[in-house]
């Protein structure tokens, strides 16, 4: 042996098992710097080669299985009907990588390892080679199909249930419970009877009554636009310190898992993709799950001829009832590897550093901080009357509103879209409520019943906006719909919310999520009353007497302050969103509301005969490019956005990256997910 081979020879004895079998398949230099990497990185060589496409997910798992003298199965095919999952957790075979499987002479195990788990499996059969016949080697994709296949229903009824922690009493499954539907319709008819023995005094002791209540609404809607409007190093005084983050080393970055419910969304799926790979995020640490159903043929034939990065798997959820992003969430939640996990949309666009933050932020607060909200804007704003009015609603909320209550110390409601969670505590509430159709404000509720904390982060998605009148509509009774569910289902023991909640958090509970629902009913109705006694010239007369006198003006008073806190939230949003030019959308924000209670008519009467049907928000009708805009253009979205922009600006277009067919060297996905592990090199197959 010459020198040269036998320095050769060395090296490659030198190579960790689980690449050390790679030899032959790719340059002996390319696995001698994926092991450097992956020992800077504290990552095993292989997850890094996958990663950076140096090496197929095929030709990994087939070479893995001839180093350890067992067959390679592509596809497991499951001949027979077989339950290998009694009293265990279907999904965490999944996680684990191992799956007993049912063959004509018994069973054997099918086996796609992952991180440490290759080594271990070399290293085992290495010693017994003979257990080797007992197993097949397959491809983590391959194994979770097969998972589902074995046990849908099982994975279904845990997505249903929240493992066995939601149920009829703290679920929207059921819409009322017993007293709920005796008080409910006790209520009007105590009303009406009232009202035709006493009709003036039953009117002004409603009147009075939805007065007061609404006076602590428009009071904290003015602390928030008193908060939202003063200096920043004024609030920071008041509420304390800025909260700080000690930037993470990618050696120290947690595993991410990102979930990616998908429903008639083909048209989206390269935009997606693109969107997943600008994320800035050691690409071995990401576990991406795009959640497709399995009635949409049309997305997952697009999804299977994609060029999806070895980060990302499709899972496919069963056709079963309830047809719900919650269920379809919990579904894929079984499936999930990271110690946290966020949720996006098909057609967002979040901050590229938007995982690295939340991290960061996660090491540095206390373990009861369990879900960061991450700020939500809207890409396509300029387009319509409608996206004008959403801007400024979303300006109100995520810039202004959602951090008051954060300071205040009040429990929120969550976005539909980039909160992030630990995810322990995500599945010891039971993830999210498959029968709620605004599932994201009822898990913030219930995290806070179960004594948990949520906080806002400083970094923004981009999302499309409803363009016209009928995708809002729907978009918007499915929002109202499940804030009545939310409102009911945590409202049927009100005495344990409150001793959850303590009363300064009940109350607060009371006009945040009731004051959305309640406001939507009776804003066109005070408009109503106050427009007959202008007509009549009696509404500033105390002809009724003093009561009655009183009465009007807590009506009109809180009508004008009412509009007055909406006017104030929103100018204050502008002040973080500095978009000056819609300043005159304001005075049509009155007609705005007005359009919501259209939607809340609509939601009860769905509420009555379809009270799980998920309407779903059609995407891709917008006439402007769904790619990141620059947000300097925007305005100030987030701290530290600015340094982190795409040299884009708004509404320009550009053509998007296609998985199917990639074009653009720069746009691939595995050339920029976790683009900093490796330099680019050509991918090897056998």
């Amino acid at each position: 042996m010459t020198a040269e081979g036998a320095v050769r020879r060395e090296a490659v004895a030198d190579l960790p098992s689980d690449v050390a079998f790679l030899t032959g398949r790719l340059p002996l230099e390319a696995l001698e710097e994926a092991v450097a990497e992956a020992d800077r990185l504290g990552a095993c060589a292989h997850e890094l080669l996958l990663s950076r496409r140096l090496v197929s997910i095929d030709t990994y798992y087939r070479a893995l299985a001839a180093a350890v003298g067992a067959r390679f199965v592509p596809i497991v095919r499951l001949r027979f009907p077989a339950d290998p999952f009694a009293g265990r957790d279907p999904a965490l075979a999944a996680r684990l990588g191992m799956l007993v499987v049912a063959n004509g002479d018994g069973t054997e195990i099918a086996c796609a390892p992952r991180g440490q788990q290759v080594a271990a499996l070399v290293e085992t059969l290495a010693v017994r080679p003979v257990a080797a016949r007992q197993l097949f080697i397959t491809t983590p994709q391959a194994l979770s199909d097969a998972v589902v296949a074995c046990a849908q229903d099982h994975l279904v009824a845990i997505a249903r249930n929240g493992g066995g922690r939601l149920h009829d009493g703290n679920s929207a499954r059921r819409l009322l419970d017993r007293r709920q539907a005796v008080v409910l319709a006790a209520m009007p008819l105590a009303a009406l009877l009232a009202a035709l023995a006493f009709p003036v005094a039953t009117l002004q002791a409603l009147t009075g009554l939805f007065g007061l209540f609404f006076l602590g609404v428009i009071g904290l809607r003015l602390t928030a636009a008193v908060l939202g409007l003063l200096p920043s190093s004024l609030v920071s005084s008041l509420s304390g310190p800025p909260e700080s983050s000690r930037p993470l080393s990618d050696r120290e970055l947690p595993d991410y898992t990102v979930l990616v419910p998908l429903y008639r969304e083909a048209a989206l799926v390269p935009g997606l993709i693109a969107a997943l790979a600008r994320l800035d995020y050691p690409a071995h640490r990401l576990d991406i799950k795009i959640v497709a159903e399995a009635d949409d043929a049309e997305t997952l034939a697009v999804l299977r001829r994609a060029a999806l990065p070895p980060q990302v798997q499709v899972v496919v959820v069963p056709d079963a009832a309830p047809k719900t992003k919650p269920k379809a969430l919990g579904f894929a939640l079984a499936f999930a590897r990271g110690a946290f996990v966020t949720v996006f949309d098909a057609e967002d666009l979040p901050d590229p550093r938007q995982l690295r933050r939340a991290a960061e932020r996660f090491a540095a607060e206390p373990e009861d901080i369990v879900c960061l909200q991450a700020r939500l804007a809207w890409y396509n704003w300029p387009e319509s009357w409608f996206t004008r009015q959403l801007a400024l609603e979303y300006a109100s909320l995520f810039e202004v509103f959602l951090p008051a209550l954060e300071r205040l110390g009040l429990p929120f409601p969550l976005g539909g879209t980039s909160n992030h969670f630990r995810i322990r505590a995500l599945r010891a509430v039971g993830g999210w409520d498959a029968y709620n159709v605004t599932e994201d404000a009822d898990l913030g509720l219930r995290l806070a019943r179960a004594g948990y904390r949520c906080k806002t982060l400083r970094s923004t998605t981009l999302e499309e906006a409803p363009v016209s009148f009928r995708p809002w509509l729907c978009q918007r009774t499915r929002w109202m719909k499940g804030w009545i569910q939310t409102y009911l289902v945590h409202m049927r023991a009100p005495g344990d919310l409150m001793r959850r909640l303590g009363p300064v958090r009940f109350l607060g509970i009371q006009a945040i999520f009731g004051g959305v629902v309640v406001s939507a009913f009776v804003h066109p109705i005070f408009l109503a009353v106050i427009a007959v006694q202008v007509l009549h010239g009696d509404i500033f007369l105390d002809g009724g007497g003093p009561v009655d006198f009183a009465v009007n003006w807590l009506g009109v008073l809180n009508l004008i302050a009412g509009y007055l806190a909406g006017f104030a939230l929103a100018l204050a949003g502008l002040r973080h969103r500095p978009m000056w030019w819609l300043v005159p959308e304001l005075a049509l924000l009155p007609v705005y509301w007005l359009t919501m209670s259209i939607a809340a008519v609509r939601a009860v009467a769905q509420l009555c005969r379809a009270p799980h049907l998920w309407e779903k928000t059609e995407h891709g009708l917008t006439g402007m490019a769904p790619v990141p805009p620059d947000l300097q253009a925007y305005g100030k979205i987030g701290a530290g956005d600015r340094d982190r922009t795409d040299d884009i600006q708004l509404g320009k277009r550009r053509q998007p990256f296609d998985p199917v067919n990639p074009s653009s060297p720069s746009e691939r996905p595995e050339r920029i997910l976790g683009c900093r592990n490796l330099p680019s090199r050509t991918v090897w197959t056998a």
